[in-house]
């Protein structure tokens, strides 16, 4: 552990720990900072301080933990405090398995810039600072890593990067205070993120185009096909084949920022999938073959929590914490309600190709959909979309009336992220950047 002041009258001090000096206190510290950096922000009303007490810490989390052959995850974990209160946090995160997978398709190694937050500009930058100095320690044993990436949440959660256009937020995710981005301002950035919102209108459009591929498609092979609808007491069944499609269907170059999850990431995730789902939620769904009995397919689709947890103001953190084990009591015992969902995670083996991947593409949605409405859900979204992946995010683009001619072939690289910006300023789309610091 070592720490530095720094600020007017040494205002701020920063302490480093590395990960085996992190203990309940520093994670309560971080878990804090998170809290506190927000404090008379709106966007602090999105946070979920119960999951991070466990996503945050190195000794609960197996992603802190994975390894290849040679090399081991590390991580240093950086806190700011103001008179004893912390103010600010980020973790840089070391992660050769993320490095090993992504050498496949050319990309250099990097650090993550994971789960930054600062009450100030001024905070923020040293924050940056001393993450990217942490990223160098790291480079010592490992000469190949070229770059601190960030901001992200590493993790099983997905990575939202940073909010540069749009008018609504991820679900279940932070939104960005103003000062985040003059921190990161004129940075390099390394790729895009975005997330697609779908009114009430803009649902019954959709669910007619998707019906119609439904019936394009009858002739594929779809009568080999079977669409299983499950909720959280069956879902553990299926997890097996769930996990395989969630492997193998993240397995690709157009799925920057992330990589296969270990049965432990998996295990971990699904862990805090079956608290969040409501008792008789049953919008999950998977595509089975018939004759293989194999998932081929998924769908797991949750309401919008962020409805609830706008409403749970705190002056503190512990405050908050114990609203929002309230909160997931309410929606435990399903009486809570809610008006807009999220299709949460979506995705086809890529060993299933042609007509019957777009005939199991088009029933999980529409299935997806129809029961959001059926529940009364009046608006969607989706979200965490990495924009180089063009069979997820082009499909979206159309839904919103953009003309197919300016999304196909290489037409798709020039014109998505312009697009995406247009949707935003329409409140349809939001777009998020992952930037890089040479290191």
């Amino acid at each position: 552990m070592k720490s530095i002041k720094f600020g007017k009258n040494d205002k701020y001090e920063a302490v480093m720990y590395t990960k085996n000096e992190v203990d309940k206190k520093v994670v309560r510290a971080v878990v804090d900072a998170g809290f506190n950096a927000r404090a008379g922000a709106i966007e602090q009303r999105y946070l979920i301080l119960n999951a991070d007490i466990d996503d945050l810490n190195p000794h609960k989390n197996p992603y802190f933990n994975s390894e290849t052959k040679d090399k081991k995850t590390d991580a240093r974990f950086i806190v700011v405090y103001e008179n004893g209160v912390p103010v600010g946090r980020s973790i840089a995160l070391y992660d050769p398995l993320y490095n090993e997978y992504h050498l496949r398709y050319k990309r250099t190694p990097v650090v993550w810039l994971g789960w930054p937050e600062f009450k100030n500009e001024e905070v923020g930058k040293t924050l940056l600072e001393l993450t990217a100095e942490s990223a160098k320690e790291f480079k010592k044993k490992d000469p190949s890593i070229g770059y601190l990436i960030g901001p992200g949440r590493p993790n099983e959660q997905g990575i939202v990067g940073l909010r540069i256009s749009g008018k609504f937020v991820y679900f279940m995710e932070p939104d960005n205070p103003l000062w985040y981005k003059d921190v990161f301002s004129g940075l390099e950035v390394d790729d895009y993120w975005t997330a697609f919102y779908f009114s009430e209108g803009d649902l019954s459009q959709w669910q007619r185009l998707i019906d119609a591929s439904r019936m394009m498609f009858s002739r594929s092979g779809e009568s080999d096909i079977e669409i299983v609808q499950i909720n959280k007491f069956t879902l553990s069944k299926y997890l097996s084949g769930i996990y395989d499609v969630y492997r193998e269907a993240w397995d690709s170059e157009e799925h920057i920022h992330g990589r296969s999850l270990t049965k432990g990431e998996f295990n971990y995730m699904v862990k805090g999938l079956k608290m969040l789902i409501p008792p008789f939620w049953n919008n999950v769904y998977i595509a089975v073959d018939k004759k293989s009995e194999k998932t081929l397919g998924i769908s797991i689709s949750l309401p919008n929590f962020n409805e609830a947890l706008e409403k749970i103001e705190a002056k503190t953190s512990a405050q908050r914490m114990r609203k929002e084990v309230a909160f997931f009591l309410k929606n435990f015992l399903g009486i809570a309600h809610y008006r807009s969902g999220r299709i949460f995670i979506a995705g086809v083996l890529p060993e299933v190709k042609g007509l019957k991947r777009s005939a199991i593409s088009s029933h999980l949605i529409s299935n997806a959909i129809y029961n959001f409405r059926q529940n009364g859900i009046k608006e969607i979204t989706m979200s965490q979309l990495a924009v180089p992946n063009k069979d997820v995010v082009a499909p979206l683009m159309v839904a919103h009336g953009v003309d197919k001619k300016l999304i196909s072939g290489e037409n798709y690289r020039k014109n998505a992220v312009k697009i995406i910006e247009e949707l935003s300023e329409k409140g349809k789309a939001s777009l998020a950047a992952v930037y890089k610091i040479p290191v």
